[in-house]
């Protein structure tokens, strides 16, 4: 007897744990619109990819120096690459130094944070895949070490208008342009 009701008792439990390892959408219509609520304002995290990154010069939109950030699946020397992409430009606030060259600007983003809320920010950040983009609504990019004309570090957690949320560290290369002239 004893047997029986311990196996009972192992049996309904693991069933369960199992359960519990795969919960059911939600059926309840309050459920569903607290979950689709849920994925809006947190993102649904989208952890693969993007494993090559590299940085270049860029221009703001007041013509001002800028950084770009890109976070590819594989090497590209495309601009702007084939394939899917994320693309975070930054505006440092740069007015109060002329730097001659992009590597001192990149200097500059070493153990800096920025942050977007509302989609404003420093910059502006955008998801692309087969042709179309989506762009940030709000986020976080932070800067680590940088090395001179060879590479920056950080990490980013961005947040798109198509419900993606990015969230991971990065290890860009510094990929010089020919010509980057602003104004």
């Amino acid at each position: 007897m004893r047997v029986v009701i311990i196996s009972t008792m192992a049996v309904v439990i693991a069933v369960d744990v199992g359960c519990a390892r795969h919960p059911k959408p939600a059926s309840d219509p309050e459920q569903q619109r607290t979950e689709r609520l849920a994925k809006r304002a947190f993102g649904v995290p989208q952890t693969d990819g993007y494993a090559y990154a590299f940085a270049t010069g860029d221009c703001a939109p007041n013509d001002g120096p800028a950084v770009s950030l890109y976070l590819l699946d594989a090497r590209s020397d495309s601009m702007p690459p084939k394939g899917r992409y994320l693309r975070v430009t930054i505006y440092p606030d740069l007015r109060v130094t002329i730097y001659p060259d992009y590597r001192d600007r990149v200097d500059s983003l070493a153990h800096q944070s920025f942050r977007w809320q509302e989609s404003r920010g420093p910059g502006v950040a955008v998801l692309c895949s087969e042709g179309s983009c989506a762009s940030m609504n709000q986020g976080q990019i932070v800067f680590g070490a940088v090395k001179r004309g060879s590479w920056l570090e950080g990490q980013l957690d961005l947040q798109f208008t198509n419900g993606i949320r990015i969230r991971r560290t990065f290890h860009a290369n510094w990929q010089a342009k020919s010509v980057v002239v602003c104004g």
